[in-house]
């Protein structure tokens, strides 16, 4: 016998039960206790408001208590309400798919429908249609061949000697491994800085930014002849608008972070020293990453940006603490839940997400691709950054 009523702690804020709620004038739930918000969400909500409460739900309630909470509703007199329950349920799925993939979750929800649904077989099919659907793989057209080096298999093959665009295919590759993984709950409650457990890859693919940041900055700085650091810049901004073209943003961003370092600008003063292709790159890269008006032209630029694409998360992850930072997450003495933030974060987490399901068309080329892993990309400290630096500043103003 399977207990469906599941024993699960809600999380550690002050709860109230009671049905109550406001609404504005047109009608919109602004606040809600947790009680109303489950079954409005499970017997009102529209499809759009469902797939926007699972992204930011987890600010109240666990995954495992929310399907006990939604399972409740489920009896076997109620034909049309049951037909909400599973509909629910579904947008849930389909909305969070890494909850239910090969997860506790997953078990309890499957037991449920074997046991409860025995006399609705439609019903009992959908979910499990649904289920099976997570493990489906992307069907591609045909897939680019890959750019690699006559000596790709020799023991002794370098970056340098690999296209630019492969590159950029390799990068972004690694990037989605990180990407595809991310839960909406990690983006709650400014998670990947209070409490970094809870949110893991994006933790890892801001680490893994920062590493290639690092690394562009020490290839240019490792470099004592002042034409080859031209050249270093140059590849580069190259592989920047070969990432560019693959809308892989959180590369970009980590290549100009690179380039735009303080101890990198401090020998690169003037643009002018560059080839004029890249002069050209780098001003337009420049142009889409403009900190005027909260990243306005990157952020309008990221919502028109058709699938696959990998998000610039450190900008994003900046709006997201404004808007945690600027609204309480509970109104009031019942200590409602803000709705209205809720949708807010929610439909920002699910523009982030939006590519989770498009991987990108390449092939994985592991002689290049285990060359640009964190690990392996070679770093120096900031204080060797600065004093190569400051002697390449000095050099050059003794020219």
């Amino acid at each position: 016998f399977i207990n469906f009523e599941i024993q699960t702690k809600e999380k550690q804020e002050p709860e109230n039960f009671s049905k109550s709620y406001t609404v504005d004038d047109s009608g919109t739930l602004i606040t809600s206790s947790p009680m109303y918000l489950i079954e409005y969400v499970v017997q009102i909500a529209s499809s759009e408001f469902q797939r926007l409460f699972f992204q930011s739900y987890q600010c109240f309630i666990t995954p495992e208590t929310l399907l006990g909470r939604i399972i409740k509703n489920y009896t076997p007199s109620g034909k049309e309400n049951n037909a909400r329950v599973i509909a629910t349920l579904i947008e849930w799925i389909e909305a969070c798919p890494l909850e239910y993939k090969d997860t506790k979750l997953k078990a309890t929800l499957l037991a449920w429908v074997d046991n409860r649904l025995l006399k609705d077989p439609d019903a009992r099919k959908l979910i499990r249609d649904e289920i099976r659907e997570l493990d489906s793989s992307p069907v591609f057209e045909k897939t680019p061949e890959a750019k690699v080096p006559k000596n790709i298999f020799s023991d002794t093959l370098t970056l340098e000697e690999i296209d630019e665009e492969e590159i950029a295919r390799q990068m972004t590759l690694l990037d989605f491994a990180i990407y595809e993984k991310i839960k909406p709950s990690e983006f709650i409650n400014r998670a990947w800085t209070v409490f970094p457990s809870a949110a893991p890859r994006i933790v890892q693919l801001l680490n893994r930014g920062n590493r290639v940041s690092e690394w562009v900055a020490t290839s240019i700085l490792c470099e004592a002849q002042a034409k080859q650091r031209i050249k270093i810049v140059a590849r580069f901004l190259d592989i920047a608008k070969q990432l560019l073209s693959m809308s892989n943003f959180c590369s970009v961003l980590a290549i100009m972070n690179g380039l735009t370092s303080t101890p990198v600008s401090r020998i690169f003063p003037e643009l002018r020293q560059l080839p004029k292709s890249s002069q050209s790159i780098y001003k337009e890269i420049q142009r889409l990453f403009s900190g005027e008006d909260f990243h306005s032209k990157y952020r309008n630029n990221y919502v028109i940006t058709r699938a696959p694409t990998i998000p610039a998360f450190p900008i994003h992850l900046k709006q997201l603490s404004v808007i945690e930072e600027t609204a309480p997450t509970r109104i009031g003495e019942n200590k409602l839940i803000n709705v209205k933030k809720m949708m807010k974060t929610a439909t920002l987490i699910q523009s982030l997400l939006k590519s989770q399901k498009n991987p990108f068309n390449f092939y994985y080329v592991y002689q290049i691709s285990s060359k640009l892993e964190e690990e392996k990309l070679t770093v120096i400290s900031d204080k060797e950054k600065f004093e190569r630096s400051l002697k390449m500043e000095l050099s050059a103003k003794n020219e």
